[in-house]
Parts: structure tokens; sequence; C-alpha cells
């Protein structure tokens, strides 16, 4: 999907959504860490 946004012109900001319940129940460091970590492997 992304592939396909930027393909039509998009550069703009992108953004991590967590739907999941068990990230609820870790830490604060934990959380934003392992998002990050894991976006810049797709961007």
């Amino acid at each position: 999907m992304r592939t396909a946004v930027e393909a039509q012109g998009y550069a703009g900001y992108s953004e991590i959504e967590i739907f999941a319940n068990d990230w609820w129940g870790r830490s604060m460091d934990e959380v934003p860490r392992t998002c990050i970590a894991r976006h810049r492997t797709v961007v």
C-alpha cells in the first residue's frame, strides 16, 4: 500500500497505530522504542 501511495506523489508523514491489546501492558519505554525500530525497517 505504501508503494502505491508514494507512486502517486505522496511524500508526507506516516504514522504508527497500535491495535494489539498486549502492547498496552508493556512499559512506556519499550513501546515507542520497538515502534521506531520497526518503522525504520520500512521507511
